[in-house]
């Protein structure tokens, strides 16, 4: 496409005035009748200053209409309308930690909060393209809110502390255990058994489980202690 000072050099070499006030308010992207309003005229006046530009460089109109300013309600106008959206919802996670919500004080969290609540809604209906979708995944969680998202860090530390568990163990980790430790993750882990018998366990989870503990789902297996029976007393 023709740039701006592509346009003046062939104004000048066309004999015209480069530095002409109409040929750079149409550069600029003002159109003939603004021109015309601002210059209390008729728009053919201004259109018959501009028709020699027009007709000695080619390109001149599709430069001119590709400098024209977006309008509101426009494609490309709502377009950077939710970008600049998206970037205050990213650095307002990048600085709390955490997703808005409609019950804060903090100024423009609950403005935030809403946005949010209508992107979730834009992609249950498919009404996000592959950009946006690509913008939004870049927050963890966005999609499934502040409590499921809260879940999922929580199955994601447990999940660590059974694989940990079970590396240094070889077993599974007792709900009854005497030790805090693996008592906890053992709890944790029994929840997770009863939910899967119970076909009450997300499925994306129980996946998750199996592919980075494989056998969770098991009995405990912690080897029992067995007693040397020449150490027994011999019956009388």
């Amino acid at each position: 496409m023709l740039t701006v000072e592509e346009a003046k050099i062939r104004a000048a070499l066309a004999d015209l005035d480069p530095g002409r006030e109409d040929f750079l308010m149409l550069l600029a992207g003002v159109t003939p009748r603004r021109m015309a309003d601002l210059g209390k005229v008729h728009v053919n006046t201004v259109t018959g200053r501009l028709r020699p530009y027009v007709q000695a460089i080619p390109g001149l109109m599709e430069l001119h209409r590709s400098q024209i300013p977006a309008r509101p309600g426009t494609s490309s106008y709502l377009q950077e309308k939710w970008r600049a959206r998206h970037q205050e919802f990213a650095e307002f996670h990048a600085e709390h930690g955490q997703l808005p919500t409609t019950v804060s004080s903090r100024p423009g969290e609950r403005t935030l909060a809403v946005w949010l609540r209508r992107q979730r809604k834009a992609k249950r209906e498919g009404r996000l393209d592959e950009e946006q979708l690509r913008l939004m995944d870049q927050v963890p969680g966005w999609f499934e809110g502040r409590h499921r998202s809260a879940l999922r860090t929580r199955h994601d530390e447990y999940l660590a502390r059974l694989e940990a568990f079970h590396e240094a163990h070889d077993c599974w980790p007792r709900f009854r255990a005497e030790d805090p430790e693996e008592r906890a993750v053992g709890i944790w882990l029994h929840h997770r058994r009863s939910a899967a018998r119970a076909g009450a366990l997300d499925a994306a989870l129980a996946e998750e489980l199996s592919a980075r503990a494989p056998g969770w789902r098991g009995r405990v297996n912690r080897p029992r202690r067995t007693t040397d029976l020449s150490d027994q007393p011999r019956g009388k």
